[in-house]
């Protein structure tokens, strides 16, 4: 409780008032340089507009004497867990990469955090949002080995057979599957893992994209190739995006004519590539 307490005072998260005549409390309630910070406690760095008072916690001293002598309360100036605000207010980027081939100009950035907010210094880059790095002076390497193999967990295919392909270009998918899902929402999750594990796996970013057109009526046929595209990465989890020190872009595209089985509109595709990487 100490700590907690002494957190929220840092924070400037209230003030010690009395209770305004009219007003209600609500309870309290528990090749460049890449450095990565953490920002403690994101919940409680929103600024509340609206005006809201709360008890004091159970001890809690003021100026040597207990709260509930004074009839004293606090007024909220952060969010806090529980408050109806608090998922409106949530400084959700608490996790931070900075750059720079500079290292003076990377202690500036973190002294000047450092002051706004209260962070932790996690040194050098090595995980980031499930995304493991590993760099040298002239290479990156970024994959999602750990993030893949909680998919396979989740949709219980860790013993899965790998394949080499993930969805044919000339497959029939549509929205006239009449054995709909009853879970949708399993689905939704599904493929919004998908399109996050697509940042290191540009490769299925088509078949993805081609799944995510049945989000508002997914049937058993959608989830059967999703769990393809499973089997397809299933084969190459520690892969991802190696690239070397260059800047040079090149880009590809081609379309195809009428192939969409619903609409007849074309479908445009295209890869970018960062040296010899394929990024997009």
């Amino acid at each position: 409780m100490k700590s907690e307490i002494e957190t929220f005072e840092a924070n400037h998260t209230w003030s010690i008032t009395t209770l305004p005549h009219g007003k209600e409390i609500v309870g309290s309630i528990h090749g460049w340089h890449l450095a990565q910070l953490d920002v403690h406690n994101a919940f409680l760095n929103g600024d509340l507009n609206e005006e809201i008072y709360m008890d004091l916690p159970p001890s809690y001293v003021v100026h040597g004497e207990s709260s509930q002598k004074k009839n004293l309360v606090c007024r909220l100036h952060k969010s806090l867990y529980g408050l109806k605000q608090a998922s409106t207010l949530l400084v959700y980027v608490d996790d931070i990469i900075v750059g720079s081939n500079n290292l003076v100009a990377i202690e500036t950035v973190k002294t000047f955090l450092h002051n706004q907010f209260k962070i932790k210094d996690l040194s050098s880059l090595k995980l980031f949002l499930g995304i493991k790095v590993a760099r040298t002076a002239a290479s990156i390497h970024i994959c999602q080995r750990k993030y893949t193999l909680e998919i396979l967990e989740d949709a219980s295919m860790l013993g899965c057979k790998p394949v080499n392909t993930p969805i044919e270009t000339n497959h029939n998918l549509s929205h006239s599957s009449t054995d709909v899902l009853t879970y949708v929402t399993s689905y939704w999750r599904l493929i919004g893992r998908l399109i996050y594990l697509t940042i290191s796996k540009p490769d299925i970013t088509y078949d993805v994209s081609v799944l995510s057109q049945f989000m508002d009526k997914p049937a058993q046929i959608h989830l059967h190739y999703a769990h393809i595209i499973f089997r397809y990465f299933k084969g190459s989890i520690g892969q991802g995006i190696f690239s070397l020190a260059s800047l040079h872009f090149k880009a590809y595209s081609d379309s195809d004519w009428a192939a969409c089985p619903e609409t007849r509109k074309s479908v445009i595709v295209f890869c970018i590539f960062l040296g010899d990487s394929l990024v997009s």
